[in-house]
């Protein structure tokens, strides 16, 4: 048993962990359920930040991202599928590290033309970086029509962070991507749980999935599901949530039929 299940024990641990979330040390962690975006912002410690669309968030991941095993079945699927001159869409590509870095594994790499979708403050970033480092292939954009006609819509520990699911935004576009390569997302067994999760700069409303809205919400767009996998992340909890007791991280490709 965890021992933050013992019910002597649980109103104090609980307590303890509230307080820390709302500290510096809390970045990373999650808090709470909630009925929607708008009560898990609402539950902020006051006056904080929310959302990614924060200063602070452009330079978030300079000094920690890399490439580990989490990454592989991404950069399987996009050796298998991209052609020369491909365009990627990628949901919620920060300030383009994931692209600078898949780019020296794939073979077409360098031929790729990369956009990033993301929100303004980071897309500004992004976009200065491209001018100052002369970075080639690479762009920003805050308008997701943009992923209209796009031959892979890839996205990484993003859609967690997005109020509308991707069905939904998919459903709009003009020309829906070919491919679709979405990893490092959240998932538990039953209904989908909204939590709060605290960032550094600011606390963003972060949604976990029920396991099978994301597959049957594309299947019902005409996508077809190729593969699955479950991420090296593993399994997590949100804390002292009942339903949230079995997190697990799952990656699936696509495509359009």
């Amino acid at each position: 048993m965890d021992i933050r299940d013992l019910p002597i024990l649980r109103p104090l641990l609980k307590a303890r962990y509230q307080y820390r979330f709302r500290t510096p040390r809390g970045m990373g962690a999650w808090y709470g359920e909630f009925p929607s975006f708008e009560a898990a912002a609402a539950a902020a410690p006051p006056g904080a930040s929310i959302g990614y669309d924060t200063n602070g968030t452009e330079t978030l991941y300079d000094d920690w991202f890399f490439i580990d095993a989490k990454d592989y079945p991404a950069l399987f699927w996009l050796e298998k599928l991209l052609q020369p001159g491909a365009r990627i869409f990628d949901f919620g590509g920060h300030v383009g590290h994931t692209c600078l870095a898949y780019r020296k594994l794939l073979s077409k790499g360098q031929t790729l033309n990369w956009e990033v979708y993301d929100v303004a403050t980071v897309v500004a970033e992004g976009t200065r970086r491209v001018a100052t480092q002369s970075l080639e292939r690479l762009s920003f954009t805050t308008d997701f029509s943009r992923a209209s006609g796009a031959d892979v819509l890839h996205a990484a520990g993003s859609l967690q962070y997005e109020q509308r699911p991707l069905p939904q935004m998919l459903a709009s576009l003009p020309q829906k991507p070919r491919f679709l390569i979405i990893n490092r997302t959240p998932t538990v067994p039953d209904a989908e749980i909204v939590t709060l999760q605290n960032i550094g700069p600011a606390y963003c409303p972060y949604r976990i999935d029920a396991r099978s809205a994301l597959p049957d919400g594309l299947r019902a767009l005409g996508y077809e599901q190729i593969a699955s996998w479950e991420v090296a992340e593993g399994r997590d909890r949100l804390p002292y949530s009942d339903r949230g007791r079995n997190v697990t991280w799952l990656g699936w490709c696509f495509q359009l039929t």
